[in-house]
């Protein structure tokens, strides 16, 4: 069975589940590839042929592993950040950077270490992103009233599992919604600070997660004989996961949110949208 909507398969398969269904379910997305577009009252044809081509035989992609350790860094200017990291340091191995110029009291038992900093980027993704900081300085134990840090030193690549970032600036990775690990909830929002906190305590152990892309490089357009001909994928990837490899393009499955925009631009085919089979989990990357 063909269902052209990927967006709602975890309502689909549920269905199927309780139904008792024991065929193959296949996705695929015909409203992204097809229907959104100036010309979309003449996207018929295409709609028919994407539903045509998700009959075909689907190359196995397997799955990826993602490991954590839960060693978290959280990030903020205020009590916010510091409340936080607190209540997260019951489950997970909390650092907390604060930025300079903040007032606090020291703490009267010190459970996690405490910064003073800035964090330029984040790169990589769930259970191994490298944070650029600068300006580090580790907070005096010796503080009385209010917390003082040592000088600042020139800081460098730090690397952590998941983040947590109540700056309330703009975001370390690019497309935050999709980058599994990192959380950016509005800091003046209780509520979507406290979801952040109830998903950032399970975010331990081994977790699995959909290859979402087939790629064949032999039919890839980007680049012959040093020329690039095409970019459109990595243009379209709003988590960053495509880059140029050479000749051909690499896809980070351990990145990719399986939006399936790369799919729905190549011109040669050479990118496939693997919709999550039945077996495996449809509602996220992470499981």
């Amino acid at each position: 069975m063909v269902v052209a909507c990927t967006q709602e398969a975890p309502l689909f398969l549920e269905t199927a589940e309780d139904l008792g269904f024991e065929g193959e379910l296949t996705f695929t997305n015909i409203r992204e590839k097809a229907g959104w577009s100036s010309e979309a009252d003449k996207a018929t044809p295409k709609a028919l042929a994407l539903l045509a081509e998700a009959t075909l035989p689907r190359p196995i992609t397997g799955t990826v592993e993602l490991e954590s350790d839960g060693s978290v860094l959280v990030i903020g200017s205020d009590d916010k950040a510091w409340d936080a990291a607190e209540t997260l340091a019951n489950t997970l191995n909390v650092t907390l950077l604060l930025k300079p110029g903040g007032e606090f009291t020291p703490p009267a038992v010190s459970q996690f270490p405490v910064f003073s900093g800035t964090a330029r980027s984040a790169n990589g993704h769930f259970g191994a992103f490298t944070v650029i900081l600068a300006d580090v300085a580790a907070y005096t134990p010796s503080s009385r009233q209010s917390l003082k840090f040592k000088p600042a030193g020139n800081g460098g690549e730090f690397e952590f599992d998941l983040i947590l970032d109540l700056s309330g600036g703009a975001p370390l990775v690019t497309s935050p919604e999709k980058r599994d690990g990192y959380f950016n909830p509005e800091p003046g929002n209780p509520a979507a600070v406290m979801t952040a906190l109830f998903e950032l305590a399970g975010l331990t152990g081994i977790f699995e997660k959909p290859q979402y892309v087939y790629y064949d490089p032999d039919i890839c357009a980007h680049a012959r004989s040093g020329i690039v001909g095409c970019t459109k994928c990595i243009d379209a990837c709003p988590a960053g996961a495509v880059s140029p490899a050479g000749e051909k393009v690499a896809y980070d499955a351990n990145i990719c949110a399986g939006c399936g925009n790369c799919a729905g631009v190549c011109p040669t085919g050479a990118v496939s949208y693997l919709a999550p089979s039945v077996t495996s989990c449809p509602v996220s990357i992470i499981c």
